[in-house]
């Protein structure tokens, strides 16, 4: 479960990463309007929140938990940011799948194997 965690993570937080692009270019077209302290903002929270799935990913096999948490923040993040539509709804259920294996693997490491005392 840790690993297909981590695959599906990262292949999110890729994919993510070309929203990020999205939400720079409209970064710009508000620092033209006017409102630099938006714009900054804006390009803040479109780079900060596919770096924070990619982390996440990375956690998988240290702290699931938390790994969960930070891959679960950047898939209900983009589904706020840009609602959900045909080519969000791919890195969001990536990002999701992702969060629950995540949580879920918490409860796989408890397991015995045969053959242990």
């Amino acid at each position: 479960m840790k690993v297909t965690a981590i695959i599906l993570g990262i292949l999110g937080g890729l994919l993510f990463l070309l929203f990020a692009l999205v939400g720079h270019s409209l970064g710009g077209i508000y620092s033209f309007g006017g409102n630099p302290q938006a714009a900054s903002t804006i390009k803040l929270v479109s780079w900060g929140l596919p770096i924070l799935a990619l982390v996440g990913a990375g956690l998988v096999t240290v702290q699931p938990v938390v790994a969960a948490v930070l891959l679960a923040v950047p898939a209900v993040a983009l589904v706020w940011m840009f609602g959900l539509g045909f080519f969000t709804l791919i890195p969001v259920v990536l990002l999701g799948v992702a969060a629950l294996l995540a949580f879920m693997s918490t409860m796989e490491s408890g397991k015995k194997t045969v053959g242990t005392q």
